[in-house]
């Protein structure tokens, strides 16, 4: 399975990618609101930190069973995030075992796009 997104900027990016896999772990099924919690990551490039990102969600996902409902990022560069990160509970068993690390943020014009590929 693979996530396509495309947005104006990278926070953007970063927000759509995560509501996607959002979508594909809870697979329509129902969810409670769980409390937000700070969410930090660091890499060594936008690519890399796209990655830890995602990779911390799946991470909450599997171990929680908590899926992001939104998120604020209260400081982000192309190297580092700090996000508050709104949860929702779900009973759901439809989450990735890996994510591709072959991910390359590409820029067209004016947008930020990516593929992420998903493993079960």
């Amino acid at each position: 399975m693979e996530i396509k997104t495309e947005a104006n900027n990278l926070s953007q990016l970063f927000t759509e990618t995560a509501l996607k896999l959002s979508e594909i772990i809870l697979s329509g099924e129902p969810a409670k609101s769980a409390p937000s919690r700070i969410i930090k990551c660091q890499a060594v490039d936008e690519n890399s930190l796209l990655y830890e990102w995602l990779a911390r969600l799946i991470k909450i996902a599997d171990e929680e069973n908590l899926v992001m409902q939104k998120c604020e990022f209260e400081a982000m560069s192309y190297t580092y995030l700090v996000a508050r990160v709104r949860f929702n509970k779900f009973n759901s068993s439809h989450i990735p075992t890996s994510i591709s690390q072959d991910i390359h943020i590409k820029k067209k014009k004016k947008l930020f796009l990516v593929k992420v590929g998903l493993d079960y």
